[in-house]
């Protein structure tokens, strides 16, 4: 039997000794081609054009789907981006269950679709569960897309709770999982469907890296949106997937910091605050 890595391990060594049968390298080697020459007719090596696969990027695909507990993933040029991804897998005329609380982009994007493109969307407070499951019933509804914490007042949404709702009617849940990142939340374990990051944020740390990252649970979703992402081509550029893996290296350790310093603030903010006086009436003696 296997013994389960610890995620901190699994992204110490994301891409490590990819390369060992052509050269041994320990770091996953920087892919920038476009093109791969194929030995014969028909003979691909599985790498044709880097629009559609890339070795660098696939390693970084494989650790962040890893990192999900997905089946497959893709990195994309922005998190803008991978939301777009997620979203070319519904029609005009279907209606998307969106909560009331989302990044501004999100938002724009929700209504460049709804003005041009002919969905419909349906705000929901991300806790009223009577509602929710009133708008799943409907025939066009297909899916759910919420934040959790939100973006900005850091709204906290029963995931389990809204896949339970939204599947007894084969709706899907896509999580913007950015802000708690796979340490602290893993969305696909909670029922959810689709799982979005901007990886320009977390994921990636260090202000130098415009990124986004889409994760799905199953197969068809994955060779859906792998079609669409061929075809629409706003796939991540190899040198950005090699910073982006390697930075994923140091996310426990970033994470960790991050919550030290929240704490220490809040204990600081805590004590300098004036001490409220006393409610209870004083009676003179």
């Amino acid at each position: 039997m296997t013994k389960k890595q610890h995620i901190e391990t699994i992204l110490a060594q994301a891409g490590n000794r990819s390369d060992d049968e052509k050269t041994g390298a320990v770091s996953t080697p920087l892919y920038f081609s476009t093109a791969y020459r194929h030995a014969g007719l028909g003979q691909s090596t599985g790498y044709d054009y880097s629009r559609e696969t890339n070795p660098t990027r696939d390693q970084l695909q494989q650790a962040i789907a890893k990192l999900e507990n997905g089946d497959t993933a893709f990195a994309l040029s922005s998190g803008m981006a991978a939301i777009q991804l997620v979203f070319t897998q519904f029609k005009s005329g279907e209606e998307i269950v969106v909560s009331d609380d989302l990044y501004g982009g999100s938002f724009r994007f929700f209504d460049l679709l709804t003005d041009n493109y002919g969905l419909k969307l349906d705000l929901w407070d991300g806790q009223d569960y009577d509602r929710l499951a009133e708008l799943t019933r409907h025939a066009t509804t297909k899916g759910i897309w919420l934040e959790t914490p939100s973006n900005p007042t850091m709204k906290i949404i029963d995931i389990h709770k809204t896949a339970e709702v939204a599947h007894q009617n084969g709706v899907k849940v896509i999580v913007d999982n950015t802000f708690y990142t796979p340490l602290l939340q893993q969305p696909l374990n909670e029922g959810a469907d689709i799982v979005v990051h901007s990886a320009t944020k977390y994921l990636s740390g260090h202000n130098d890296i415009l990124a986004g990252a889409v994760v799905c649970k199953n197969q068809d979703d994955a060779d859906l949106l792998d079609r669409n992402l061929t075809t629409t081509g706003a796939v991540l550029d190899p040198f950005d997937c090699w910073l982006l893996l390697r930075s994923l290296k140091t996310l426990p350790l970033r994470l960790a910091q991050h919550e030290r310093n929240a704490k220490a603030i809040v204990l600081i903010w805590k004590r300098t605050q004036p001490l409220k006086k006393s409610c209870i009436p004083v009676t003179a003696a």
